[in-house]
């Protein structure tokens, strides 16, 4: 404790600064509390805040990977050309600079990339939306949290086996790994489904 009402931050950054993935991994379980442990009022009571913590845990990650591997100047520049919360941007950048991700676990980050840049999931928008299935994306975000951390006994480690920091399987083989076109060509496709249903009065609905 660090005085009335004060309460020490419990992580500490070592050599390596896991600060951002730590965040990452923090949403991701109010994501994964919210989607398997709470009892909803309603069906999809939750959508909304699931789907803004999932995509925050994306951007944490993320940056983590990619801000590791430029220069804070080089970062920061990069931040300021492409917005602060450009999922697309981040996903193309990591990938060019090393990261090996399936193309399937890549899928919900572009899905999330318009409501999460647009701030939908915090303010809502009027008019139809399509975004990625929480449900369908929690593991996938839990590999891509691996991933950004450069391993599974990364975040993983320093737990018993029984209670991993995921309670999910680790990721299975690569089968089409991501790249920047690939990325770009998806995040292209989405956009015209985005488009098509823009002007639509439809609530947010998970995409496939």
């Amino acid at each position: 404790m660090t005085g009335a009402g004060a309460v020490q931050w419990p992580w500490q950054s070592t050599a390596k600064d896991f600060t951002l993935l730590i965040h990452a991994a923090q949403y991701w379980h109010a994501a994964f509390a919210l989607t398997e442990q709470a009892e909803p009022i309603v069906p999809h009571y939750f959508f909304t805040p699931t789907s803004h913590l999932l995509a925050h845990a994306s951007e944490l990650a993320l940056k983590s990977f990619v801000s590791e591997r430029r220069s804070k100047t080089k970062f920061n520049e990069f931040l300021k050309n492409n917005g602060m919360h450009n999922l697309n941007a981040l996903m193309c950048a990591a990938i060019a600079h090393g990261l090996e991700i399936d193309l399937r676990e890549a899928t919900p980050v572009v899905q999330y990339h318009y409501a999460h840049h647009k701030h939908v999931f915090r303010y809502g928008l009027a008019g139809s939306m399509i975004t990625a299935d929480p449900k369908a994306a929690l593991p996938l975000i839990a590999h891509l949290i691996d991933r950004c951390a450069g391993g599974l006994g990364v975040l993983r480690g320093g737990r018993s086996a029984e209670k991993p920091i995921f309670p999910y399987a680790v990721p299975a083989p690569m089968v089409l790994p991501a790249t920047v076109p690939l990325i770009e060509a998806m995040a292209a496709s989405f956009q015209k489904r985005l488009d098509e249903f823009r002007d639509q009065k439809l609530a947010v609905r998970p995409g496939s």
